[in-house]
C-alpha cells in the first residue's frame, strides 16, 4: 500500500485529504499538524513513505515552513516525491527562499533538480481545479511519469558546459531517451550512487572540472570499478594518443594492477574524438546504438479454414501462407522467428503468445497476424476471433477469444512493436477509433515503441476473398524502400480498396482498412516498421 505524509496546519484539510485519499486510491496516509511534528517525524525514520503533501506556508505564514518539511525530506528520504499546498501560485520570493534553504543545507550541488521538482509538484489551493482533486491528478501524473521513466532509456550526461548539455538532452529526447545531467565529478557519483540501476550510458566529459587535469577519467575509473554494466562513453577535444599516456599514469598503482589492459581497452573502447568528421551527436548516438540489442523480428500468423460447428472458410490458410513467404523472401524475418498456426483452437494461441511473453526482448517486434472468422458483440461491446472449434453466437462461446484476452496478453510483452492485423468480419473492434497521423519518418517511428492495430475494415463484415489480403500482400512485395513504416503501407491499402467496388451478398459495400493505437496498451508514438532484405 502507498504511504502519504501530510503536513498541514488546517486540521479540515489534512482530514480531507486523508479520507478523499484513502476513497479513491486506497492510500495510507500520516499526518503532521506542525513543523516542528513534521521535522521529528520524518528525522525519526519510524514511518516509510512515498509521497509528501506539504503546507507552503505551515505554522508562520511569512516564513514559509513548508520549504523547510521539503528541504528535511530531500536529506533523508531523497527518493520521496514532496507535493507542494499553497493558497499563492508559485513565485519569484517562494523560488528565492527554496533557493536560501538549498544552500543553506549543503544541497547546492542539486539546487537545478530539486528547483524543477519543487515547481513541477506545486499545486495553488486557489486554482479553478478543487485542491482534492487536483492533488489526486498529481499523484495519478506523478505515479505514470514514474512508470514511463523506469521504461524509457536513460543516459547520465556527465558534462559541466549548460548549452551543451541543453542541447544534448534535447537530441536524444527526440530518440526516446532520457537523460539526466551532472556539473561536476562528485554529483556524477552521487546520482551514480542512487540512481545506478536506472543508467544504461553515461557519458563523460574528458576536461571535466579542470582543462589540464582531465577530471573525467577519474568518473570513468570510478564507474567502471563499481558499476562494470554501465556502458560509458568519453567525449574529448583531444586525440586520444593525446591523453593516453595521462591515463596510464592514473592506473599505474597496486590498486589497478591486475586490471590494467582490462581499463585501457574499455577507455579506449569508450573514447569520441570531438574533432571526428560528422555530427558529434550522431556520432554518439551510433556509438549507443552499437551497445543496444539487437533487434529481431517476429511474427505469429494465425489462419483458420476448418471450422468443427460453423461455416468453414476457402483462403485464410493460403493467404497467410503467402505473408509468411513474403515476410521471408524481402524482409528481415527468419524461419525460425516465424510460427505458423493453423486451424488453430483456442489453447493453440493462447500457448503461443504465453511462449512469446518470455521469449521476446525489449527490442524486438513482433507481428500477429489473423484471418478466420470474426464476431462483434453490441450487447457485451466486445470483438472476437473465433478460433476451430468455435460455436455459433447463440450457443457457446467456450472457444471464443474476446479482443480484451487478446489486449491482456499483449500488455506483458516488454518489446519494441508489435503490430496486430486483423483480417476478419468486426476487425475495427479492436481499437474502436480511428486517428490521423503524420507520416514518420524511420528514424521517428522506429525509435518510439509502439502497439497499432491494422484492420481489413471496422465494424461490418467483409468478402470471404479478403479484397484488404490482396492489397497488404500487393504492396508488400512491391515496395522498393529499405524502410516501410507502417502507416505508410496502410495509406496505399486504403487510398487502393477505396476505388473498388466490392459487393458482398449482391450489394455493393464499402470498406474501410482501420489502423490505430490499440487501447489500454503503452503506445508512445512509434510505428512497426518493415525492413526490407538488400537484393542477394
Amino acid at each position: 500500500m502507498t504511504n502519504i505524509l501530510i503536513v498541514d496546519d488546517e486540521k479540515s484539510i489534512r482530514e480531507d485529504l486523508a479520507s478523499y485519499l484513502k476513497i479513491k486510491k486506497n492510500f495510507s496516509t500520516i499526518t503532521a499538524s506542525t513543523l516542528k511534528e513534521a521535522i521529528s517525524l520524518i528525522k525519526e525514520k519510524k514511518h516509510s513513505f512515498e509521497y509528501a503533501i506539504i503546507d507552503l506556508k505551515l505554522d508562520n505564514p511569512s516564513e514559509y515552513g513548508g520549504i523547510q518539511v521539503y528541504i528535511a525530506i530531500k536529506e533523508l528520504y531523497p527518493s520521496v516525491i514532496p507535493i507542494i499546498l499553497s493558497a499563492y501560485p508559485f513565485s519569484e520570493e517562494i523560488k528565492e527562499k527554496l533557493i536560501e534553504q538549498i544552500k543553506d543545507n549543503s544541497l547546492i550541488e542539486n539546487e537545478t533538480i530539486l528547483l524543477n521538482e519543487f515547481k513541477e509538484n506545486y499545486i495553488s489551493k486557489g486554482g479553478e481545479i478543487n485542491y482534492l482533486i487536483a492533488t489526486l491528478s498529481k499523484l495519478e501524473e506523478i505515479e505514470e511519469r514514474k512508470v514511463k521513466r523506469v521504461k524509457m532509456k536513460k543516459i547520465l550526461l556527465v558534462d559541466d558546459t549548460i548549452e551543451y548539455c541543453e542541447n544534448f538532452s534535447n537530441f536524444f529526447k527526440r530518440k526516446n531517451y532520457e537523460v539526466i545531467n551532472a556539473n561536476t565529478k562528485e554529483e556524477a557519483l552521487s546520482i551514480i550512487r542512487d540512481n545506478s540501476g536506472l543508467f544504461r550510458y553515461i557519458i563523460i566529459d574528458l576536461q571535466l572540472d579542470n582543462q589540464t587535469e582531465y577530471g573525467g577519467i577519474d568518473v570513468f575509473l570510478s564507474i567502471k570499478i563499481a558499476y562494470p554494466a554501465i556502458k560509458t562513453i568519453v567525449v574529448s577535444g583531444f586525440l586520444f594518443e593525446e591523453v593516453i599516456d595521462f591515463f596510464n599514469k592514473k592506473i599505474n598503482n597496486d590498486f589497478f594492477f591486475h586490471k590494467k589492459e582490462f581499463y585501457s581497452q574499455e577507455f579506449k573502447n569508450s573514447y569520441i574524438y570531438k574533432g571526428s568528421e560528422g555530427n558529434l551527436f550522431d556520432i554518439i548516438f551510433n556509438k549507443i546504438s552499437s551497445f543496444e540489442p539487437k533487434e529481431h523480428f517476429y511474427a505469429l500468423l494465425i489462419a483458420i479454414n476448418d471450422y468443427e460447428y460453423i461455416s468453414k472458410l476457402r483462403c485464410p490458410i493460403q493467404e497467410t501462407h503467402e505473408l509468411k513467404e513474403v515476410l521471408l523472401s524481402h524482409y528481415s524475418f527468419n524461419e525460425d522467428n516465424i510460427i505458423m498456426l493453423e486451424d488453430a483452437t483456442r489453447r493453440d494461441i493462447f500457448e503461443q503468445l504465453e511462449l512469446l511473453t518470455k521469449k521476446l526482448k525489449e527490442n524486438d517486434s513482433l507481428i500477429i497476424f489473423y484471418s478466420g472468422h470474426g464476431y462483434w458483440d453490441k450487447k457485451l461491446d466486445e470483438g472476437f476471433w473465433l478460433t476451430k472449434n468455435a460455436e455459433a453466437h447463440d450457443k457457446n462461446k467456450a472457444e471464443w477469444i474476446t479482443y480484451s484476452d487478446i489486449r491482456l496478453h499483449l500488455k506483458q510483452m516488454d518489446v519494441k512493436h508489435i503490430l496486430l492485423i486483423n483480417d476478419t468480419c468486426f476487425a475495427g473492434s479492436i481499437t474502436r477509433n480511428v486517428d490521423n497521423y503524420d507520416l514518420s519518418t524511420y528514424e521517428q517511428a522506429s525509435q518510439k515503441k509502439s502497439r497499432k492495430a491494422l484492420t481489413s475494415g471496422a465494424l461490418h463484415k467483409v468478402p470471404s476473398k479478403s479484397i484488404f489480403m490482396q492489397y497488404l500482400l500487393q504492396f508488400l512485395k512491391d515496395n522498393t524502400e529499405t524502410h516501410l513504416v507502417t502507416y505508410k503501407l496502410f495509406s496505399q491499402i486504403h487510398e487502393a480498396i477505396q476505388k473498388e467496388k466490392i459487393i458482398l451478398r449482391d450489394k455493393e459495400i464499402s470498406l474501410h482498412p482501420e489502423y490505430d493505437k490499440i487501447p489500454e496498451l503503452d503506445d508512445e508514438g512509434g510505428h512497426f516498421v518493415f525492413i526490407r532484405k538488400s537484393p542477394s
